[in-house]
């Protein structure tokens, strides 16, 4: 199923359960960039720039990384991804890879607000990763 192209933001209110930890930032985005784009994307590249200005104007401190998946490009195969299984195969990796990235940063960083941004296939992937989880949520318009 393919998913309007839109920029999601979803913001993951961790409890504290560890208190004291000081080498982790205050808040931490993850980019997931549409399908054929590379490393953040245009889009969402855009909004993690402007996402982490406005967080620093605050005086906190924020960490970001583009999230690691195949985002296969649909206009490359005409559209054959989507019949062949290879695009629902790129989002179950890209929704592998966001579920290990949360689980390692909740593990390491309790008390770090997470911030998701996702635009097309990206956002797909931030949608069925977090479906069926209660979560604490924020959606910006599309950009």
């Amino acid at each position: 199923m393919f998913v309007p192209t839109i920029a999601l933001v979803i913001s993951l209110l961790i409890p504290a359960q560890i208190a004291g930890v000081s080498e982790c930032d205050d808040a931490h985005i993850i980019g997931a960039r549409g399908s054929g784009q590379t490393n953040y994307g245009d889009q969402v590249g855009a909004v993690v720039a402007g996402t982490a200005m406005s967080i620093r104007q605050t005086g906190r401190t924020v960490a970001a990384h583009p999230l690691e998946y195949p985002a296969i490009s649909i206009s490359d195969s005409f559209g054959l991804v989507l019949l062949n299984g290879d695009y629902g195969r790129s989002v179950k990796a890209g929704v592998d890879s966001l579920l290990s990235d949360l689980d390692a940063l909740r593990e390491e960083c309790p008390l770090t607000q997470i911030v998701l941004i996702g635009y097309s296939q990206g956002s797909q992937v931030i949608k069925t990763a977090m479906e069926g989880r209660r979560l604490s949520t924020v959606s910006l318009p599309s950009c």
